[in-house]
């Protein structure tokens, strides 16, 4: 089964004005941006975001990579963060880059229990879900045949949804069935969406093969 972190594709981070590994990342990157909005915010490629961090921040990306996880939390920066984001979501061809000019704004957020600790924030905007990826040609029969009153593919292989409508409206199948064969097809297609892509609720590109 995928990895939920894998059906990303698209992601909007939120880098801050006044931090100087912040500001000279979006500059860097702005030059190379697809597409740049009205608010600020721009568009590059993963590979391009990749090589900007590699060709100028390479001591930052070289402390990122010998940082023990369990003082991340404490002392990564936007770096460190970036380079796990690209492991853990290794199918990210975007990236939405949005400029927080704040001067109030901190990634430190007090936790009880961990104290002051620092937080990435980021968006799953979009996902693609391509079901003969998860399942082998017996199951994908399946679960065709089990999501056709839903009218996904009636005209096309393919439908954009959004997360949450897509999630509920299988769930709701699932609810009516009695745990078998078939109802672990569903299940297994559920269990790919993790608590962040439910709730970021990103566009969903659902692909599908007859």
């Amino acid at each position: 089964m995928l990895n939920p972190g894998k059906l990303a594709d698209v992601i909007d981070v939120i880098l801050f004005r006044y931090n100087y590994i912040d500001s000279r990342l979006y500059n860097l990157c702005k030059r190379y941006a697809v597409k740049k909005y009205s608010d600020g915010s721009i568009v590059v490629s993963n590979q391009i975001l990749e090589a900007v961090l590699d060709k100028h921040f390479e001591k930052e990306v070289l402390a990122s990579e010998m940082m023990p996880v369990e003082v991340a939390y404490k002392s990564a920066n936007t770096i460190y963060f970036l380079k796990r984001l690209f492991v853990e979501m290794p199918n990210i061809k975007w990236v939405k880059v949005s400029l927080n000019k704040n001067r109030m704004y901190s990634r430190v957020v007090d936790q009880q229990e961990m104290g002051q600790t620092i937080k990435f924030t980021f968006k799953i905007v979009h996902c693609s879900v391509r079901l003969h990826e998860i399942f082998d040609e017996e199951q994908l029969k399946t679960f065709n045949k089990l999501i056709e009153p839903l009218g996904f593919f009636k005209e096309k292989p393919y439908i954009r949804i959004k997360a949450v409508k897509l999630l509920d409206k299988v769930e709701s199948m699932l609810a009516t069935m009695a745990f078998n064969e078939d109802a672990e097809v569903l299940a297994t297609f559920l269990d790919m969406f993790d608590m962040k892509i439910e709730s970021d609720n990103p566009d969903v590109l659902l692909v599908t093969d007859y």
